[in-house]
């Protein structure tokens, strides 16, 4: 399950004070890459590769 693995990353970042982008926020059910997101399971569409970079403009965290 992606939100139970996603959920052990984002602990074992808290732990060593790295920031977590959540990409599967965006490109995820829950389960798995949303319908339509790849022609392969693996490699983002160009609309989805838009909305990727939109979500990290959105979350990262700027220089501290």
């Amino acid at each position: 399950n992606v939100d139970l693995v996603n959920a052990e990353i984002l602990q074992m970042c808290k732990e060593n004070g790295y920031h977590y982008i959540n990409l599967n926020e965006a490109l995820s059910d829950g389960y798995s890459m949303i319908s339509g997101a790849s022609e392969d399971g693996v490699h983002l569409n160009p609309e989805y590769c838009e909305i990727w970079l939109d979500y990290t403009r959105t979350h990262y965290l700027p220089e501290v």
